[in-house]
């Protein structure tokens, strides 16, 4: 098996206390053979999705959703018909055990929005600043990734209900529509309150802030497809233009003109 770092074209790069931080692209429809890292990182989507096969199965991962490997993890990627943009982290073994993030860097994990997202997006800006600060606050921001990651655990893990499965696969293919716990609950015919209880236990989050994250995440990519800001909130299912940009601004830690401008870099 292929041993190899990160794949595709390398905007930009730079070392933080022994990390390699780095900006990569990918084609539309572009492929990454089967292979394996020999150094654990994490990778936060800035745009665009792909599909990722490996021994854990297959996933796909869209805009701000945050993918933990651990070195030795076998994959392959397939990018989706729009460019893709990431932002990776590797942490050698050394690194890691100096830092004390084995346990972070032990499992496979992914998630979606929330404060994992928010703290990746801020890595990202501080990725492109050149001032002093900006290798200790990098640092920092690791360490409170790593802290979340590790309070919340690995979503795949939790004991998942019948119900928080068919709910998390409703909202995924319907999270444009005006959905409430009402409308889901009769749609899978179980209680309100005892649907809501299981799917936080399976997923970490209440349903309505996994509503949200996939909202935030469709329209991340289409921000930086160049869409209208107004036509984005509409066809996302935000009530108005000012509910998707606090919205917006709460998950991803800036504001959707903040995010577009990232692109026009």
């Amino acid at each position: 098996m292929e041993s190899q770092q990160i794949q595709g074209d390398i905007v930009a790069a730079r070392t933080v206390v022994g990390m390699r931080l780095s900006e990569s692209s990918y084609r539309a429809r572009q492929r990454v053979r089967r292979h394996q890292h020999a150094t654990a990182y994490f990778c936060f989507v800035l745009s665009g999705s792909f599909r990722e096969a490996g021994t854990r199965g297959s996933h796909e991962y869209g805009a701000r959703q945050v993918i933990i490997h651990p070195a030795g993890d076998i994959h392959e990627d397939s990018f989706s018909g729009v460019p893709s943009h990431c932002f990776n982290t590797e942490i050698p073994e050394a690194i890691g055990a100096e830092l004390n993030l084995v346990n972070f860097l032990k499992e496979p994990a992914f998630f979606i929005g929330g404060p994992v997202a928010q703290i990746a997006a801020r890595m990202y800006r501080e990725f492109y600043e050149d001032d002093f600060a900006s290798e200790m606050v990098i640092h920092g921001l690791v360490l409170e990734l790593a802290a979340h990651v590790m309070r919340i655990g690995d979503s795949g893990k939790r004991t998942k209900s019948q119900y928080a499965v068919r709910c998390r696969e409703l909202l995924g293919d319907r999270f444009r529509d005006h959905l409430t716990l009402a409308v889901i609950s009769c749609e899978l015919d179980v209680h309100p309150s005892h649907l809501a209880r299981a799917f936080r236990q399976a997923y970490g989050q209440t349903i309505g802030d996994y509503l949200r994250h996939l909202r935030v995440a469709w329209s991340a990519e289409r921000i930086s497809d160049g869409d209208p800001l107004a036509q984005i909130a509409l066809e996302a299912g935000f009530c108005d233009q000012s509910h998707f940009v606090r919205t917006f601004r709460r998950h991803a830690g800036l504001t959707p003109g903040h995010y577009r401008q990232l692109f026009r870099r």
